[in-house]
């Protein structure tokens, strides 16, 4: 299907009789909902996409306040595979951007076959991302998302906006990579970050046992609350102990904010402190120079 297929204005079903082109939720079809209001009905697409090799190319809600899942189920739709089906990667799979709203998405099919390329939230509503898996997701301006554990980010969660907020549940499928700009937002995190967290403005708060590899704080504030960090770099921003629920190592503290290093809880053990600024502590807890 060459061009968009949009929801006839007004309508609430999301059957393909509603749709501008009349085919919905077909394989590879590229769908818009704009300035809709609506509690949407019809959420369950499973009849309409084919396992394996079937699946849409995007879904785009733009504008509007659309009630989508809740009390009347979640939208469950099946995107084209980027792994095995090579996808559809010219434009995000999903954008969510609305004037407010609520969003619940589970993804259709086995994440080896219908996984997706890029998600935008960056709407003013809320998103909860229930299963599946997306290469990057974005989130962006006042948007809230709470992706559950059984959804899995497979490269890069990347976060820029004052009033966006993200709450990643614990999963058995590691984050890779978290990225937050210098425009902010807040990241609740619960889950392993496997290779690295950069964090040019807003709140960083990890609260997984599992090990960062590396941590770079060049703005905003960072909140480890329990788990190991291999190498924190602190070149900007704030450190915040004050929250630790459970132990906290860092093995590595390179310390170049020219700030002392702020009160260390007895939860918390800085095993070495690096560059020119080490000897700088404002006391607490255990610190091996």
């Amino acid at each position: 299907m060459a061009y968009p297929d949009y929801l006839n204005k007004g309508t609430a079903s999301l059957d393909a009789a509603n749709w501008e082109q009349s085919l919905g939720f077909a394989d590879n079809a590229k769908l818009v909902i704009e300035d809709s209001f609506a509690t949407l009905s019809a959420l369950d697409r499973t009849a309409d996409y084919t396992p394996t090799t079937g699946g849409i190319d995007y879904l785009w809600f733009l504008g509007g306040s659309p009630i989508v899942g809740a009390d009347n189920g979640v939208l469950k739709v099946g995107f084209e595979g980027v792994t095995t089906s090579g996808g559809y990667t010219a434009a995000p799979n999903l954008i969510w951007a609305t004037n407010g709203g609520v969003l619940h998405l589970e993804m259709l099919g086995a994440v080896a076959n219908h996984d997706a390329n890029l998600f935008n939230l960056i709407g003013k509503g809320d998103a909860y991302l229930h299963a599946g898996r997306v290469t990057d997701l974005f989130v962006g301006l006042t948007q809230f998302a709470k992706v559950l554990g059984s959804f899995d980010v497979a490269s890069r969660l990347i976060v820029s906006g004052r009033g966006a907020s993200v709450h990643l549940e614990y999963s058995a499928d590691a984050l890779p990579s978290l990225f937050v700009s210098q425009l902010g937002g807040s990241v609740l995190c619960e889950r392993n970050v496997s290779t690295e967290i950069v964090q040019a403005g807003g709140s960083v708060e990890f609260a997984d046992e599992s090990t960062v590899p590396l941590w770079s704080v060049y703005g905003g504030t960072a909140k480890p609350l329990q788990g190991t960090v291999t190498q924190m770099d602190w070149y900007g921003g704030e450190l915040d102990f004050s929250s630790t629920r459970r132990p906290v190592t860092i093995t590595t503290l390179n310390n170049r904010s020219g700030k002392p290093i702020p009160s260390v809880p007895s939860n918390v053990t800085i095993t070495s402190v690096g560059d020119d600024f080490s000897a700088i502590l404002a006391g607490g807890g255990a610190v091996s120079l």
